[in-house]
């Protein structure tokens, strides 16, 4: 199980993950990831504003 929290300096901005490289959806803030095969996990988090626009520069989180 993993616990994540995420935030963006656009407070209104949605987020974005991408866990494994399965495509990225929306996620709450703050996120709770369980059922993880043993190995090695990245997270990518991006944020999109209300226009649409997407962060070019993930974050990447990885851990096992």
């Amino acid at each position: 199980m993993a616990y994540v929290g995420l935030s963006s300096a656009d407070p209104e901005a949605i987020i974005d993950c991408n866990l494994d490289g399965i495509g990225y959806t929306e996620c709450d803030p703050h996120m709770v990831f369980e059922g993880l095969s043993t190995g090695w996990h990245t997270l990518l988090a991006r944020a999109v504003d209300l226009a649409g626009n997407v962060d070019t520069t993930p974050a990447t989180r990885s851990w096992m």
